[in-house]
């Protein structure tokens, strides 16, 4: 029934169809590639799979969550939005002032946790996003008070300045990156066309992500246990110490690599081994 669901789309809308292959594609990770695994292997269906009918009958079910999504866009006609879009600075400024106080409170929680590499998801991880909001409004807004001279003004700066904080303090660089393409998209999408400053900033903020990674890896790597306090003065100090930074984070990935080289020489030999010991059996029959 899954995979029925995941390949219906492409015969009614074809190959090209990327809600199609979209949903294909999660029929068949989650179905078709263990059934074929499974019939190579020789196994059972239910084969390491505590509940094997829940688990089908759950992917079955999310297959067919897809299915209804797409069925209902490709058969409604799209209308006007259903919210107004802002278009004041009065109003993008107070959008901007809430956007700015969620993504501070919901970033501060995030910085205020002990390990930065944690995999636990909270509430407070799905609005991280707003500071990237905050910014957009105050960039739109200093637009359009500036009738399109500028989209920086001390707002929007302050609003960046405590995007670049947080990324130091959680030791990310995405967020960095992705404020300074926001300024930029937001400039593109008021001009209708991209500049060559824009694309100078833009470059250049690649490079400064470039520059910065062996301190930002190396705090995460080396020091990610420490407290929020700690790391923002040992991100510091690796900044100020820029080359100490990169060697030891050079030293730190050699050891690793020289330990992943030993795992994956270690399963070259053991699977060499099986595949020599099952030829060994074939020719023996």
């Amino acid at each position: 029934m899954a995979m029925t669901l995941g390949m219906v789309p492409i015969i009614r809308f074809g190959v090209w169809n990327v809600g199609a292959i979209l949903i294909f594609l999660v029929a068949f990770r989650h179905v078709g590639f263990p059934l074929f695994a499974k019939l190579a292997m020789a196994q059972a269906l239910d084969t390491h799979l505590d509940q094997p009918l829940a688990a089908f009958a759950a992917v079955t079910a999310g297959v067919f969550a897809y299915f209804s999504a797409f069925l209902v866009v490709n058969n409604i006609k799209v209308g006007l939005p259903l919210l107004r879009p802002v278009t004041t600075p009065r109003l993008l400024h107070r959008l901007s002032i809430l956007a700015f106080l969620v993504g501070f409170a919901a970033n501060l929680e995030l910085a205020l946790r002990i390990n930065v590499q944690t995999g636990a998801w909270n509430i407070s991880n799905f609005f991280l996003p707003c500071l990237h909001l905050a910014l957009i409004a105050g960039a739109a807004s200093a637009f359009l008070k500036s009738d399109g001279h500028r989209i920086l003004d001390g707002w929007t700066l302050t609003v960046l300045a405590v995007e670049v904080a947080f990324a130091f303090v959680q030791n990310v660089r995405t967020p960095i990156l992705e404020s300074v393409l926001a300024l930029a998209m937001t400039d593109a999408a008021f001009h209708g066309r991209f500049t060559k400053k824009q694309a100078a900033i833009t470059i250049g903020a690649i490079l400064l992500m470039i520059a910065i990674t062996p301190v930002i890896l190396y705090v995460r790597n080396v020091r990610d246990d420490l407290p929020w306090g700690e790391r923002i003065t040992a991100t510091a100090s690796a900044i100020a110490n820029w080359r100490e930074a990169q060697s030891a984070f050079i030293a730190y990935q050699a050891a690793e690599a020289m330990s992943r080289d030993f795992s994956c020489a270690t399963t070259v030999i053991l699977t060499t081994s099986l595949i020599a010991s099952v030829i060994s059996m074939i020719r023996m029959f």
